[in-house]
Order: C-alpha cells, then structure tokens, then sequence
C-alpha cells in the first residue's frame, strides 16, 4: 500500500499538523479529504462558514454555486465577503478568499443559480453537497436531486436565534421530505428582512455543517437508529451534570472512532438565546415520494411551482429559514401549499416597476404604501414618489390611515411582505389594491440603479 504521506508536499505537511495528530484523521484521512470533491450551494449566510471550514481542512475540490452578487447587507453575517467585494459576483468573492485560505484547494465556481435544468449535472460532479440555500425551492432540489444521484448532502436552516442541522440521503436514512413532506404555504414563514438573524448563528450552523461534512468524508459516525418515540433519550432536565455526560476539557474526544455518531438520522436543534440544544431521530417514511418504497418522483420537477412561491426570493425574503415558523423546530409541516394545494398559492394583483413608473407620471396616481420596518425605510424608500410608511406589523390596526377611494400599490424589499399586506387590505374591504412585483430590489435593478435597498 503506498503511503499517504506521499501525496503531500512539506508544506501541505505542517498546514495539516493538527488533523495529522489526531487519530480519527491521520495521514490516511486527509488523503481522504484531499481526494474528495464536495458542493457548497450558495455563498451566503451558511455557505461562508461551511466553505471556508472545507477548504481550510484540505477539501481538495470546493465547489460553489450561486448567481447573486454581494450586497452591503450581508455582511453582518456572510464572513466569506468583504467590503471590498460589494457589487462583485458571490461565487468570484468566494474563490478569491477561499484560495487565499488554502491554495491546495481547487476552486470550481458556478456562476448561476442551481435549477432543475442544470443541478442534476451539477450534483453529479461532487461526492457530498452542502446546502446554504436560503428559500425553499431550492432546498426542496438540493434534498430530490441527490436522493436521485445517491449523493448525502448536509442540511442547515436558520431564523432569528434558532438552527436547525442533519445530514440527508445516506443510506437507509430519511430525506428532506421523508421529514417535510411539502412546503409551508406561502408567507407562513417570514424571512431575515422581516425578521431577522443574528449574525453568529449561521457561524455556528455553518462550521456544523462543514464539520458533518468532514466527518462523512473521513468515514466516521454512526446514524441515527430511532426507537418507537424517534427521539434519542437524553437524560432527564433535572438529573444532575455528571448523570448528563458533562466532563472536563479535552476528555470527551478520547473514545474510539467507533463511538462517533453521524448527524445521518439525527436531527440537531439550537434555540441560541435560551442555551438550548436537542437532539431528534426522524424516522424515514416509506410513503417519500422521492425515497420511499413506492416513490413517484423519478426525475426534477419544477420547484417554484410546487412551493407556489413564483419569484425565489420574493418567497424567501433573503431568508435562511426555518421550516415552520413558530412551531416546534423539527415538527412536520402540515399539508398544502404545495401540489396538492393550489389556492394556498394565491397572490394580489400586481404591477411591474415599469408599470408603476408609468402610473406615477399619470393623472391620478395611485398611493404607494411602504410596509417595512422603520430601519428599513430610514435606508431608503420611494418617499420622492409619495411613499407613505406603514409597517406590515400595524396595517392591520392603521389600515384607517389609507384612503378607500384611491389605488394603493404597496412595496417591501422583494414583495412578499407587500403581497401579504395587500391581500389583508382586500379582505378588508379596500377596493383597488396592487403589490409592486419584485419589491425595491426589482425597482432599483429597473427604474432607479443606485438605490439602496436594505
């Protein structure tokens, strides 16, 4: 057998000193990263963390997709990213560091969204993906397109203070869907725009999901096996420290590698602001449709269909989130919103910036109403064109304020929060009301270029 040492030049050598003394990595399981191709979906909030982890551990290819650019916003939590890399492509921002990171690594960057038209390609070219995709669509692609490629793939969710991470598609495991059968229906969950996430925690979630990662490359863990509640039995809250495993610094990691547990079947969940982490094994379901006994799904299908969300990120709302808002983190979803639930996708009637430009110029131009947060607005707003602002956490108790006998276009960042808003309004009685499809960002990419947008 030929010695892994080998395939290492000196410095490479010294870089990995500490995996090279650590028993469960060694020479051999670096070579083992050296040799592994993994996927990282998006360069975000998630994508930062787990990328810069993965490189810095030796991943010998490193792959990145994303289509957006950098933005001034993301950077209270998107670590990959510099100031200096605002406006840049994300996937060119993330190879530049990457490589300054660790110039061992091959960096291969696809500038573009993944879809179903491209990603089963994509998934092909990797052994293991991890997904820092922030809407639903997406995810939903990522968990069926290596399911159908026999590809794990490591998840991660945040919102506001909470994480979610597991590891999915290994063998005789559940998937995304054995978990989330369809999607919430639309605006069920709000995003970091409308509410928020503290910059640490995709950090943590992030490096969680790289650390998987690498744990699944290297071999070691052992899956989740669920008992008849599907739930690890953890101590009782009120047994005493030592009863709940607690020990010193630096003794934990003296077991065997036969010890290790995989995040494969496990699904691991962070409530940051209380301290509270837990731990559940999701059981797979043999009525998956795309993992099951009997599955229907063989090929992609058309996500942002299925999760009736239209425009990604007009659903998504810069979010990284959770699947179920104010729920109980890791609780099934219940049914519709998806396929089987066309109404649940139903929207108000919109109008495009274009449209709108020309509706100002008009005699008798419609209202517009603003519906974001008062930070938001203090950025920027269409205050020049005779914006009023009104926070989609008060419309309902100030809906007063607006005038009945006059067309209302309400806007938000990208249009979710608008959609919600004006569908409110017409339930109430308003009689002409319309939301600005795309929000700001649509609106500054079209009509006004150099408008911030927060």
């Amino acid at each position: 057998m030929k010695d892994p040492l080998t395939a290492f030049a000196p410095e490479e050598l010294h870089r990995y000193a500490r995996h090279l003394s650590l028993g469960e990595v060694g020479p051999e399981g670096q070579l083992r990263l050296k040799e592994a191709r993994v996927l990282v979906v998006g360069a975000g909030g998630l994508g930062s963390p787990a990328a810069l982890y993965l490189a810095a551990a030796g991943v010998g290819t490193l792959g990145i997709v994303d289509g957006d650019r950098v933005e001034l916003s993301n950077l209270q939590r998107q670590v990959l990213h510099t100031t200096a890399a605002v406006g840049q492509p994300k996937v060119a921002s993330a190879r530049e560091r990457l490589e300054a990171t660790n110039p061992h690594v091959k960096v291969v960057t696809h500038p573009f969204r993944l879809t179903a038209a491209n990603a089963m390609e994509i998934v092909a070219e990797y052994d293991l993906v991890v997904d820092g995709s922030d809407n639903f669509p997406t995810r939903y692609l990522v968990n069926d397109a290596c399911v159908l490629s026999g590809k794990p793939w490591v998840y991660g969710a945040i919102l506001r203070w909470e994480g979610q991470v597991s590891l999915f598609g290994a063998p005789g495991g559940p998937c995304y869907r054995c978990l989330f059968r369809e999607p919430p229906p639309p605006g069920l969950v709000p995003g970091c725009a409308e509410a928020g996430v503290i910059g640490a925690l995709p950090g943590a979630v992030g490096s969680l999901q790289a650390l998987e990662a690498v744990k699944w490359i290297l071999g070691l863990g052992r899956p989740g096996r669920p008992g008849r509640s599907g739930r690890l039995e953890d101590a009782p809250e009120d047994a005493p420290e030592d009863a709940k495993g607690a020990q010193a610094p630096g003794t934990a990691g003296r077991g065997s590698p036969d010890d290790a547990r995989s995040a494969a079947g496990r699904l691991l969940i962070m409530d940051t602001l209380r301290f509270g982490f837990r731990t559940v094994e999701p059981r797979r379901d043999p009525g998956c449709p795309v993992c099951g006994e009997a599955p229907t799904i063989d090929a992609l299908i058309d996500y942002e269909w299925f999760c009736a969300t239209g425009e990604t990120r007009g659903a998504a709302e810069e979010a990284d989130e959770l699947p179920e808002a104010g729920a109980e983190p890791g609780a099934p979803l219940p049914r519709g919103g998806g396929m089987g639930d066309p109404e649940a996708a139903s929207s108000s009637p919109v109008l495009t910036p274009a449209e709108l430009r020309d509706a100002l110029k008009a005699s008798g131009p419609p209202l517009l109403v603003d519906v974001r947060e008062d930070w938001e607005w203090a950025v920027s707003s269409l205050a020049e064109q005779g914006a009023t602002h009104l926070p989609l956490g008060e419309l309902e108790d100030r809906m007063d304020e607006l005038p009945r006998d006059r067309e209302l276009v309400l806007y938000c960042r990208s249009g979710a929060r608008s959609d919600r808003g004006a569908r409110l309004l017409r339930d109430a009685g308003f009689p002409r009301v319309r939301n600005l499809s795309g929000g700001l960002e649509r609106w500054a990419a079209e009509v006004a270029p150099g408008l911030p947008v927060a």
